[in-house]
């Protein structure tokens, strides 16, 4: 008795199954390159932001913020990957908080 070799036409599969794991790798590798943008931004403002340690009155404070974040006269509110960031900018005050899972940043001028 002889067996007949035929060739199975499981190539099509294959081909789908590389391109779908090609597909999850390129997202994977997105996803990460979003969270490293998101850190690194996060971690550029935090140096930023710390130039307001040395700080002491509310009008140098307000200098300082013209020079290195110009915002308008109130309350913005944004997100730097897992941060949120707050900053009031009032007559009488002006803060700016950066809220993030593991830590919390807050610079206050009355």
């Amino acid at each position: 008795m002889q067996f007949d070799q035929r060739q199975t036409q499981t190539s099509d599969y294959e081909v789908k199954t590389y391109s779908g794991s090609l597909n999850n790798y390129n997202m994977l590798q997105f996803q990460q390159s979003v969270q490293n943008q998101n850190k690194e931004k996060l971690e550029s403002f935090k140096k930023r932001a710390e130039e307001f340690q040395n700080i002491s009155t509310l009008q140098e404070a307000k200098e300082l913020a013209q020079k290195i974040m110009p915002m308008k006269t109130g309350r913005t509110m944004f997100n730097l990957g897992e941060a949120k960031c707050t900053i009031i900018n009032e007559d009488n005050l002006f803060r700016i908080c950066i809220n993030s899972p593991k830590e919390f940043i807050c610079y206050d001028f009355v």
